[in-house]
């Protein structure tokens, strides 16, 4: 997953990818989910670029906190 800090408290998450010997073993999941675990322990929002980042937060109510407006 790769990141990059667009304002004073917001990262864009703006590529998931896990190599295609792994897939299918949640660890895009995983990665998401390290992303938002970083952005909460310091105080930031997420915008999510990536279309699988954006549709797992999306469809996850306890991620919504960190969700940029």
């Amino acid at each position: 997953m790769t990141y990059k800090k667009t304002g004073a408290s917001v990262i864009t998450i703006d590529h998931t990818e896990v190599d295609s010997n792994f897939r299918g073993k949640g660890l895009g999941v995983d990665l998401v989910k390290a992303g938002v675990k970083y952005a909460r322990e310091n105080h930031l929002k997420i915008i999510p670029t990536c279309v699988f980042a954006k549709k797992l937060i999306d469809l996850k109510p306890e991620f919504q906190d960190v969700l940029e407006s």
